[in-house]
Protein backbone atom coordinates (compact mmCIF):
# COMPACT_ATOMS: atom_id res chain seq x y z
CA UNK A 1 0.00 0.00 0.00
CA UNK A 2 1.95 3.06 -1.00
CA UNK A 3 -1.26 5.35 0.49
CA UNK A 4 -3.37 5.53 -3.15
CA UNK A 5 -2.79 1.78 -4.56
CA UNK A 6 -2.51 -1.70 -3.18
CA UNK A 7 -0.25 -3.86 -4.97
CA UNK A 8 -0.22 -7.67 -4.72
CA UNK A 9 2.98 -7.95 -6.45
CA UNK A 10 2.88 -12.41 -6.31
CA UNK A 11 0.11 -12.43 -3.62
CA UNK A 12 -3.26 -14.81 -5.08
CA UNK A 13 -6.87 -13.97 -3.71
CA UNK A 14 -9.55 -16.15 -3.59
CA UNK A 15 -13.19 -15.14 -3.98
CA UNK A 16 -15.21 -18.06 -3.34
CA UNK A 17 -18.85 -16.00 -3.69
CA UNK A 18 -17.54 -13.30 -6.08
CA UNK A 19 -16.22 -9.78 -7.06
CA UNK A 20 -18.02 -6.72 -7.55
CA UNK A 21 -16.65 -3.94 -9.16
CA UNK A 22 -18.68 -0.87 -8.70
CA UNK A 23 -22.05 -0.83 -6.99
CA UNK A 24 -24.16 -3.61 -5.83
CA UNK A 25 -27.80 -4.73 -7.60
CA UNK A 26 -29.76 -5.32 -4.54
CA UNK A 27 -32.87 -6.75 -6.86
CA UNK A 28 -29.97 -9.54 -7.57
CA UNK A 29 -29.65 -12.99 -6.10
CA UNK A 30 -25.95 -13.23 -7.10
CA UNK A 31 -25.04 -16.79 -8.23
CA UNK A 32 -21.58 -18.09 -6.45
CA UNK A 33 -17.96 -17.58 -8.03
CA UNK A 34 -19.66 -14.70 -9.94
CA UNK A 35 -17.97 -11.27 -11.58
CA UNK A 36 -19.49 -8.28 -12.51
CA UNK A 37 -18.45 -4.61 -13.00
CA UNK A 38 -21.51 -2.43 -12.86
CA UNK A 39 -21.09 1.62 -12.65
CA UNK A 40 -24.87 1.54 -11.33
CA UNK A 41 -25.68 -1.47 -9.89
CA UNK A 42 -28.19 -2.89 -12.73
CA UNK A 43 -26.51 -5.84 -13.94
CA UNK A 44 -27.10 -9.21 -12.68
CA UNK A 45 -24.67 -12.43 -12.44
CA UNK A 46 -27.08 -14.69 -10.77
CA UNK A 47 -25.69 -17.83 -12.70
CA UNK A 48 -23.20 -19.57 -10.81
CA UNK A 49 -19.50 -18.70 -12.34
CA UNK A 50 -21.12 -15.48 -14.56
CA UNK A 51 -19.98 -12.83 -15.56
CA UNK A 52 -21.30 -9.22 -16.39
CA UNK A 53 -20.08 -6.12 -17.75
CA UNK A 54 -22.08 -3.27 -19.42
CA UNK A 55 -25.44 -1.78 -18.09
CA UNK A 56 -28.75 -3.97 -17.01
CA UNK A 57 -27.12 -6.73 -18.42
CA UNK A 58 -27.83 -9.97 -16.75
CA UNK A 59 -25.82 -13.48 -16.78
CA UNK A 60 -28.60 -16.22 -15.83
CA UNK A 61 -26.77 -19.06 -16.77
CA UNK A 62 -24.69 -21.58 -15.48
CA UNK A 63 -20.83 -20.15 -16.43
CA UNK A 64 -22.88 -17.32 -18.81
CA UNK A 65 -21.27 -14.49 -19.83
CA UNK A 66 -22.01 -10.81 -20.88
CA UNK A 67 -19.69 -8.10 -22.17
CA UNK A 68 -20.89 -5.43 -22.41
CA UNK A 69 -23.72 -3.89 -23.91
CA UNK A 70 -27.21 -2.78 -22.40
CA UNK A 71 -30.36 -5.19 -21.42
CA UNK A 72 -28.45 -8.40 -22.68
CA UNK A 73 -29.18 -11.91 -21.49
CA UNK A 74 -27.16 -15.12 -21.04
CA UNK A 75 -29.42 -17.55 -20.01
CA UNK A 76 -28.49 -20.85 -20.70
CA UNK A 77 -25.04 -22.97 -19.37
CA UNK A 78 -21.87 -21.86 -21.47
CA UNK A 79 -23.98 -19.22 -23.25
CA UNK A 80 -22.67 -15.75 -23.87
CA UNK A 81 -23.44 -12.11 -25.22
CA UNK A 82 -20.93 -10.09 -26.75
CA UNK A 83 -22.43 -6.11 -26.57
CA UNK A 84 -25.06 -4.68 -27.84
CA UNK A 85 -29.07 -4.22 -27.26
CA UNK A 86 -31.58 -6.38 -26.13
CA UNK A 87 -29.62 -9.85 -27.55
CA UNK A 88 -30.56 -12.72 -25.73
CA UNK A 89 -28.35 -16.17 -25.99
CA UNK A 90 -31.23 -18.86 -25.11
CA UNK A 91 -29.35 -22.16 -26.22
CA UNK A 92 -26.70 -23.81 -24.10
CA UNK A 93 -23.57 -22.80 -25.93
CA UNK A 94 -25.08 -20.37 -27.92
CA UNK A 95 -23.48 -16.73 -28.13
CA UNK A 96 -24.46 -13.40 -29.76
CA UNK A 97 -21.90 -11.23 -30.95
CA UNK A 98 -23.11 -7.56 -30.98
CA UNK A 99 -26.01 -5.72 -32.78
CA UNK A 100 -29.68 -5.30 -31.10
CA UNK A 101 -32.46 -8.02 -30.64
CA UNK A 102 -31.01 -10.82 -31.70
CA UNK A 103 -31.48 -14.33 -30.73
CA UNK A 104 -29.54 -17.68 -30.42
CA UNK A 105 -31.89 -19.84 -29.16
CA UNK A 106 -30.33 -23.62 -30.56
CA UNK A 107 -27.99 -25.31 -28.57
CA UNK A 108 -24.47 -24.08 -30.14
CA UNK A 109 -26.29 -21.60 -32.38
CA UNK A 110 -24.74 -18.04 -33.14
CA UNK A 111 -25.55 -14.77 -34.31
CA UNK A 112 -23.26 -12.34 -35.38
CA UNK A 113 -24.63 -9.08 -35.28
CA UNK A 114 -27.50 -7.09 -37.36
CA UNK A 115 -30.84 -7.08 -36.25
CA UNK A 116 -33.51 -8.92 -35.30
CA UNK A 117 -31.78 -12.10 -36.64
CA UNK A 118 -32.91 -15.60 -35.37
CA UNK A 119 -30.43 -18.61 -34.88
CA UNK A 120 -32.49 -21.04 -33.81
CA UNK A 121 -31.42 -24.86 -34.40
CA UNK A 122 -28.73 -26.63 -33.02
CA UNK A 123 -25.43 -25.07 -34.59
CA UNK A 124 -27.18 -23.09 -36.83
CA UNK A 125 -25.49 -19.29 -37.89
CA UNK A 126 -26.82 -15.96 -38.79
CA UNK A 127 -23.98 -13.34 -39.91
CA UNK A 128 -25.69 -10.21 -40.15
CA UNK A 129 -28.65 -8.32 -41.85
CA UNK A 130 -31.76 -8.03 -40.25
CA UNK A 131 -34.84 -10.31 -39.54
CA UNK A 132 -33.23 -13.57 -41.14
CA UNK A 133 -33.50 -16.86 -39.38
CA UNK A 134 -31.64 -19.65 -39.71
CA UNK A 135 -33.84 -22.71 -38.43
CA UNK A 136 -32.13 -25.73 -39.94
CA UNK A 137 -29.38 -27.67 -38.05
CA UNK A 138 -26.25 -26.59 -39.49
CA UNK A 139 -27.69 -24.17 -41.39
CA UNK A 140 -26.64 -20.90 -41.87
CA UNK A 141 -27.73 -16.75 -43.04
CA UNK A 142 -25.57 -14.48 -44.10
CA UNK A 143 -26.68 -10.85 -44.37
CA UNK A 144 -29.52 -9.76 -46.16
CA UNK A 145 -33.20 -9.05 -45.03
CA UNK A 146 -35.93 -11.67 -44.04
CA UNK A 147 -34.33 -14.40 -45.54
CA UNK A 148 -34.50 -18.26 -43.91
CA UNK A 149 -32.66 -21.46 -44.31
CA UNK A 150 -34.83 -24.18 -42.64
CA UNK A 151 -33.19 -27.38 -43.99
CA UNK A 152 -30.98 -29.26 -42.78
CA UNK A 153 -26.83 -28.21 -43.86
CA UNK A 154 -28.96 -25.39 -45.65
CA UNK A 155 -27.34 -21.93 -46.77
CA UNK A 156 -28.83 -18.61 -47.82
CA UNK A 157 -26.48 -15.58 -48.67
CA UNK A 158 -27.67 -11.86 -48.85
CA UNK A 159 -30.79 -10.78 -50.90
CA UNK A 160 -34.44 -10.75 -49.48
CA UNK A 161 -37.24 -12.97 -48.63
CA UNK A 162 -35.37 -16.13 -49.85
CA UNK A 163 -35.69 -19.32 -48.58
CA UNK A 164 -33.85 -22.60 -48.44
CA UNK A 165 -36.10 -25.52 -47.33
CA UNK A 166 -34.40 -28.60 -48.90
CA UNK A 167 -31.78 -30.56 -47.35
CA UNK A 168 -28.46 -29.15 -48.44
CA UNK A 169 -29.97 -26.35 -50.20
CA UNK A 170 -28.76 -23.29 -51.25
CA UNK A 171 -29.63 -19.19 -52.48
CA UNK A 172 -27.33 -16.59 -53.60
CA UNK A 173 -28.91 -13.65 -53.58
CA UNK A 174 -31.88 -12.19 -55.49
CA UNK A 175 -35.55 -11.87 -54.14
CA UNK A 176 -38.34 -14.22 -53.01
CA UNK A 177 -36.64 -17.00 -54.31
CA UNK A 178 -36.94 -20.88 -52.89
CA UNK A 179 -34.76 -23.70 -52.77
CA UNK A 180 -37.18 -26.79 -51.57
CA UNK A 181 -35.66 -29.74 -52.97
CA UNK A 182 -32.83 -31.92 -51.54
CA UNK A 183 -29.07 -30.19 -53.05
CA UNK A 184 -30.85 -27.69 -54.56
CA UNK A 185 -29.22 -23.95 -55.65
CA UNK A 186 -30.89 -20.76 -57.34
CA UNK A 187 -28.48 -18.00 -57.73
CA UNK A 188 -29.86 -14.52 -58.06
CA UNK A 189 -33.65 -13.63 -59.78
CA UNK A 190 -36.54 -13.27 -58.36
CA UNK A 191 -39.58 -15.51 -57.56
CA UNK A 192 -37.43 -18.51 -58.45
CA UNK A 193 -38.45 -21.74 -57.67
CA UNK A 194 -35.96 -25.48 -57.44
CA UNK A 195 -37.93 -28.27 -56.57
CA UNK A 196 -36.23 -30.97 -57.95
CA UNK A 197 -33.79 -33.19 -56.38
CA UNK A 198 -30.41 -31.45 -57.28
CA UNK A 199 -32.34 -28.85 -59.51
CA UNK A 200 -30.76 -25.81 -59.87
CA UNK A 201 -31.85 -21.87 -61.35
CA UNK A 202 -29.51 -19.39 -62.46
CA UNK A 203 -30.80 -16.14 -62.17
CA UNK A 204 -33.92 -14.73 -64.23
CA UNK A 205 -37.74 -14.47 -62.78
CA UNK A 206 -40.72 -16.55 -62.03
CA UNK A 207 -38.31 -19.93 -63.16
CA UNK A 208 -38.87 -23.12 -62.36
CA UNK A 209 -36.69 -26.27 -61.73
CA UNK A 210 -39.11 -29.23 -61.47
CA UNK A 211 -37.41 -32.06 -61.51
CA UNK A 212 -34.45 -34.18 -60.58
CA UNK A 213 -30.99 -32.97 -61.86
CA UNK A 214 -33.19 -30.09 -64.12
CA UNK A 215 -32.19 -26.82 -64.79
CA UNK A 216 -33.14 -23.08 -65.73
CA UNK A 217 -30.43 -20.68 -66.63
CA UNK A 218 -31.94 -17.11 -66.99
CA UNK A 219 -34.51 -15.65 -68.44
CA UNK A 220 -38.91 -15.42 -67.37
CA UNK A 221 -41.23 -17.76 -66.22
CA UNK A 222 -39.86 -20.88 -67.75
CA UNK A 223 -40.22 -24.36 -66.21
CA UNK A 224 -38.12 -27.00 -66.81
CA UNK A 225 -40.17 -30.14 -65.65
CA UNK A 226 -38.35 -33.30 -67.22
CA UNK A 227 -35.47 -35.21 -65.11
CA UNK A 228 -32.14 -33.86 -66.68
CA UNK A 229 -34.23 -31.05 -68.58
CA UNK A 230 -32.39 -27.99 -69.19
CA UNK A 231 -33.72 -24.35 -70.21
CA UNK A 232 -31.44 -21.78 -71.66
CA UNK A 233 -33.07 -18.06 -71.37
CA UNK A 234 -35.87 -17.12 -73.26
CA UNK A 235 -39.31 -16.55 -71.81
CA UNK A 236 -42.47 -19.30 -71.30
CA UNK A 237 -40.16 -22.15 -72.39
CA UNK A 238 -40.89 -25.60 -71.41
CA UNK A 239 -38.33 -28.55 -71.25
CA UNK A 240 -40.50 -31.96 -69.79
CA UNK A 241 -39.24 -34.75 -71.81
CA UNK A 242 -35.82 -36.49 -70.15
CA UNK A 243 -32.99 -35.28 -71.10
CA UNK A 244 -34.37 -32.33 -73.15
CA UNK A 245 -33.11 -28.94 -73.92
CA UNK A 246 -34.89 -25.77 -75.00
CA UNK A 247 -32.14 -22.93 -76.19
CA UNK A 248 -34.33 -19.48 -75.83
CA UNK A 249 -36.97 -18.00 -77.59
CA UNK A 250 -40.33 -17.87 -76.40
CA UNK A 251 -43.14 -20.86 -75.66
CA UNK A 252 -40.90 -23.21 -77.05
CA UNK A 253 -41.45 -26.88 -75.79
CA UNK A 254 -39.35 -29.58 -75.62
CA UNK A 255 -41.49 -32.52 -74.72
CA UNK A 256 -39.71 -35.91 -75.93
CA UNK A 257 -36.86 -37.55 -74.47
CA UNK A 258 -33.30 -36.41 -75.50
CA UNK A 259 -35.33 -33.28 -77.69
Amino acid sequence: WDGEWWVADEDMFQFPKGVIVGQRNTTCAYGDSVMSVDYDGTNCPSGNGAVTIGKENAATGRQSVVLGGYKNTASETYSAVLSGFENTATGSLSAVLGGSLNEASGSRSTVSGGYLNIASAMDSVVSGGSYNTAEGQFSAVSAGRSNTAKGLNSAVSGGKRNKASGKISSVVGGNENIASGMLTSILGGKLNLATGFHSSVSGGELNKAKHSFSSVLGGSENTSSGQWSSILGGKLNKASGLHSSNSGGESNQATHPHS
